[in-house]
């Protein structure tokens, strides 16, 4: 099996917001948010991987920004508190195992690296 590496020199990338709408309109800027206080320590070249694989399988459910405004039902991302807790072991389980009521498992999609990624770029959401 074949790994990925993702390589993003830049700290701020760009991802067209589905939520506009409105044609002709730039897209929207996002940027790789700071390490939020309370949340476990992680490189830039992790959250900017965490960065990719939410905007690629997270944010049709979750939002651009992880505040629930998806085109999807899920919930937002960005309370103090989540349902199933709000550790990393606890995210990445949620990830991995999926939980009942909507959220799918993507253990068999993402590697522990990946899940690691992404639930670094979770705990930064607030």
């Amino acid at each position: 099996m074949r790994r990925m590496r993702y390589v993003l020199a830049p700290v701020f990338l760009a991802v067209t917001s589905c939520s506009s709408g409105k044609q002709g309109e730039p897209p929207v800027q996002k940027e790789i948010p700071p390490q939020q206080a309370g949340a476990p320590a992680a490189g830039q070249s992790q959250l900017a991987a965490g960065f990719a694989l939410f905007n690629r399988s997270c944010r049709v459910c979750h939002g651009n920004n992880g505040n629930g405004n998806g085109s999807r039902p899920g919930p937002s991302l960005q309370r103090s508190e989540y349902t199933y807790g709000r550790t990393r072991e606890a995210v990445i389980e949620s990830i991995r195992n999926g939980r009942a009521g909507g959220m799918p498992a993507y253990g068999k999609v993402f590697g522990q690296e990946q899940l690691e990624a992404l639930a670094s770029y979770v705990l930064t959401l607030k």
